[in-house]
């Protein structure tokens, strides 16, 4: 009687701990929305024969300022990056570097 309950603890186990993996595994692969539009948009473009690409547009982000101070030391300025993406052709960004008002 013994075994069995053992050997039927060890299957809920064994269960449970692949159980756990699986979902896990699923949901580490998240891309952001702006990166599943651009993967969009590039295949729409693929898809038309001869066609160009869709011009590239630029869109910022709001980044903390690193001091660099051996170690590397992270203030409370920011700056505006800007990135290129296909999302929005006409859209426009200004870069900010730290320390600047914007």
């Amino acid at each position: 009687m013994k075994r069995k309950f053992l050997e039927t603890v060890m299957i809920v186990t064994i269960s449970v701990a692949a159980g756990w993996n699986v979902y896990q595994s699923e949901n580490k692969i998240i891309l952001s929305e702006l990166g599943l539009a651009n993967v969009e948009a590039l295949a729409n473009w693929e898809w038309i024969p001869g066609g160009n690409p869709p011009p590239l547009g630029t869109i910022g982000k709001q980044e903390r300022c690193k001091l660099e101070l051996g170690g590397g030391m992270f203030t409370s300025s920011v700056e505006y990056i800007c990135y290129e993406q296909y999302v929005c052709p006409s859209c426009t960004c200004t870069p900010v570097p730290c320390g600047v008002v914007f």
